[in-house]
């Protein structure tokens, strides 16, 4: 595995689940996506999404902090120069 060396900037939607509670429509914390900002190595890209990790070791080929973004929810992509 050669590990990621394109760094990107990412400003997607983020959808999630709520806490494991019991809510009302009045005490809900979920009323919209929110858009969040990324920056990473991208790890993984197909045509629908692409993986980012904030970190790496291109050594030993590990990494830490992965996330997954759907590309329908990307707002705004840039690369960046390392």
């Amino acid at each position: 595995m050669t590990m990621p060396t394109k760094a990107v900037y990412v400003e997607w939607l983020d959808h999630a689940s709520s806490e494991m509670q019991w809510n009302t429509r009045e005490t809900r914390t979920l009323t919209a996506p929110i858009l969040v900002s990324s920056i990473g190595f991208i790890l993984e890209e197909t045509d629908d999404h692409i993986v980012l990790v904030m970190s790496h070791t291109g050594e030993e080929e590990t990494f830490f902090g992965e996330i997954l973004i759907l590309k329908n929810c990307i707002k705004k992509r840039r690369a960046l120069k390392v």
